[in-house]
């Protein structure tokens, strides 16, 4: 299979995972569009504050102005987007993502004029060269095919001067070694990771560096997002309201998702970055 046959299924992988059915039912246990592991550093057992918090802590470092024309890469249903454009007036937010469902969705809901949703794939966007002021990816880069693919590509649709906020899930290259082998097969399949995106948060460091980027802060809040996130997804509570709208077998794989993750988590298999940089004048 050559690489563009195989992006071509990554990109159906993630269409299937995220669409269809499971789009359905994460609109029904996640109602307020917010979908991201949270960070729970102030939120503790509420949800939803901890997932607008770990939105907003991207956001805020990217210190929006009304001149700006920023790029939500890989949005979601879009309410992210909306509630940003809302609270900082900026000229104009764009809000990008590769599962159909997502932009109709967030186009339906839409009522800001300075807000626009594209359907497009973050790694071969359509924009022109140097349009974009500010840039964000909030839990969703660990998907790209590929995330060094995606740090290109925001360079290159970025305005000179501009900054780039990511925070991602990072694999490390460890969890292949045989010992967790099967740890990393329910990893990697069921959660739609490119092997490609196995590395540490020093790699996506030097990833960004390579891309051109400058001023390069790269640090771990895992056990602010990662960890709370897997003891909520796993506790009692939010599985009784899963199997309600899920049923027993979709959740019972969720919830050995989520154990995996702590478990690779508890020893340093998995970590959460932040990424803050920019793009030289």
């Amino acid at each position: 299979m050559d690489d563009n046959n195989f992006i071509l299924d990554h990109d159906k992988n993630i269409i299937n995972r995220y669409g269809g059915k499971e789009f359905d039912m994460r609109m029904d246990i996640f109602p307020d569009g917010y979908h991201n592991l949270g960070y729970w550093k102030y939120c503790h057992k509420d949800r939803e504050m901890a997932s607008k918090s770990l939105l907003r802590k991207a956001v805020d470092v990217l210190q929006i102005n009304r001149d700006d024309i920023v790029l939500d890469a890989a949005c979601g249903v879009g309410q992210g987007t909306i509630d940003t454009a809302k609270r900082y007036n900026c000229k104009k937010i764009v809000g990008l993502d590769i599962t159909p469902e997502n932009i109709r969705f967030a186009s339906l809901h839409n009522k800001e004029k300075n807000v626009f949703f594209v359907e497009d794939n973050t790694c071969s966007m359509k924009f022109s060269d140097e349009e974009f002021t500010k840039i964000y990816s909030v839990d969703s880069a660990i998907h790209f095919f590929t995330r060094n693919n995606f740090f290109k590509e925001a360079y290159r649709v970025m305005k000179p001067g501009g900054v780039l906020v990511v925070m991602d899930t990072i694999v490390n290259p460890r969890i292949m070694n045989q010992p967790y082998k099967l740890l990393s097969n329910n990893l990697l399949d069921g959660w739609c990771v490119p092997i490609e995106n196995i590395s540490t948060i020093v790699d996506c460091k030097e990833q960004l560096s390579h891309a051109g980027f400058v001023d390069i802060e790269a640090f771990s809040i895992c056990n602010d997002t990662l960890k709370p996130a897997c003891h909520y997804f796993l506790s009692y509570k939010h599985w009784q309201d899963a199997v309600k709208i899920e049923g027993i077998k979709e959740t019972l794989r969720t919830k050995l998702l989520f154990l995996a993750m702590l478990m690779a988590a508890s020893i340093k298999l998995i970590d959460y970055g932040m990424f803050i940089c920019r793009k030289p004048i």
